[in-house]
């Protein structure tokens, strides 16, 4: 009787054993958490400043969905001009840089955007801009008006 329940106990350990092993898959790689970087940085001149758009990334370069962007770092050249919370994934963002001193000079920008982590993806493509001299206003017109029309000089 003794020797039937060890019987038992070792075939019972054996399939809890084998069956709580499950199946071994696949390697599977590892989340990589770095954001793509932005494909659509484009530059326009208002005035003074030089504004700059494009759309935060919507996934890391893993291709999971982007959840901890916390800033974009606006470089030209080497240096950080500019530094802006990231707003929601896959939306459009803008800044405005002030360039009224440059005028005549082509400036040329690029976008890093950073998770809360500190990872950084690869800088975009390049957006450059001419910065041209804006008139101001011209002088204030003289209106001259009577029953039947309005005079402007």
């Amino acid at each position: 009787m003794n020797r039937s329940r060890g019987s038992w106990f070792l075939l019972l350990s054996v399939i809890v054993f084998l069956t709580g092993c499950g199946r071994v898959g696949d390697p599977l790689p590892p989340f990589i958490r770095i954001p793509e970087p932005a494909t659509d940085l484009r530059a326009e001149q208002i005035a003074g400043t030089v504004r700059l758009f494009w759309t935060n990334p919507s996934r890391y370069v893993d291709q999971s969905e982007a959840t901890d962007l916390a800033e974009a770092r606006i470089r030209s050249g080497a240096e950080v001009v500019a530094e802006v919370p990231v707003g929601e994934p896959g939306q459009t963002q803008s800044v405005e840089i002030e360039a009224g001193d440059r005028v005549g000079e082509t400036l040329e920008f690029a976008i890093e955007f950073v998770t809360g982590e500190g990872r950084s993806s690869a800088l975009s493509s390049p957006a450059s801009i001419r910065v041209v001299d804006v008139p101001g206003a011209g002088p204030e017109p003289e209106v001259l008006v009577n029953q039947s029309r309005i005079h402007l000089e």
